[in-house]
């Protein structure tokens, strides 16, 4: 993989934004936990779809009789319908003082703090998609999503199927990261757009 000057200054201008959850828009943050719920078993694209479909719907702000044909083109999408609902209702008391559960500090243990909350409390995020939740209403840089591209970058065969095991990798792509001089996030982001041909600017 390839880091070029251009390239690097695309990801770090990602990252050079106001946080969702510094801000008022609820909304935005209760799509993102949508997309999040959604990712497992889907394309990019199948889930974006959905996501776009559901903010046309205001599925925020009114219910969706026909909300399993609408997460349709998702992995077993009557499932992921059912949790849509109830992250709504979480969403609506939790995401309404977003300080109260992302302001614990930066670091990555305070970050996993938040992240075994969120397993605990949202059906259907999982060490993986409640990272990416974090990080996408965050933009923590501290925070790695390991998938099969992390895993391919750092050539480990073996499969994460737990918590420790997600842990394990996350802090073998850290030392990886701050090796080459940058945050964990920023080569995450990095060896994404590789792996998967997404344009920077097209990543969520």
């Amino acid at each position: 993989m390839t880091i070029t000057g251009e390239l690097l200054k695309k990801v770090r201008s990602y990252f050079d934004r106001t946080p969702l959850y510094l801000s008022d828009d609820y909304e935005s943050m209760f799509y993102e936990l949508c997309f999040s719920i959604c990712s497992p078993q889907t394309t990019f694209l199948a889930n974006s779809r959905v996501n776009n479909e559901l903010r046309r719907l205001n599925f925020y702000n009114k219910d969706i009789e026909n909300l399993e044909e609408v997460c349709k083109p998702l992995r077993f999408y009557r499932s992921k319908a059912k949790m849509l609902l109830e992250a709504k209702i979480w969403s609506l008391i939790n995401l309404r003082y977003p300080q109260a559960l992302f302001c614990v500090g930066a670091d990555l243990e305070c970050m996993r703090w938040v992240r075994s909350r969120l397993m605990k409390e949202v059906r259907g995020l999982g060490p993986k998609t409640a990272t990416q939740f974090i990080r996408n209403i965050t933009l923590n840089k501290n925070l790695v999503i390991i998938d099969r591209h992390i895993l391919n970058f750092l050539d480990i065969k073996r499969s994460v199927s737990s918590l420790k095991d997600y842990e394990f990798v996350e802090d073998l792509a850290s030392k990886c990261a701050y090796n080459l001089g940058m945050y964990p996030a920023e080569l995450d982001l990095l060896v994404f757009s590789n792996y998967s041909g997404t344009d920077i600017d097209e990543v969520r």
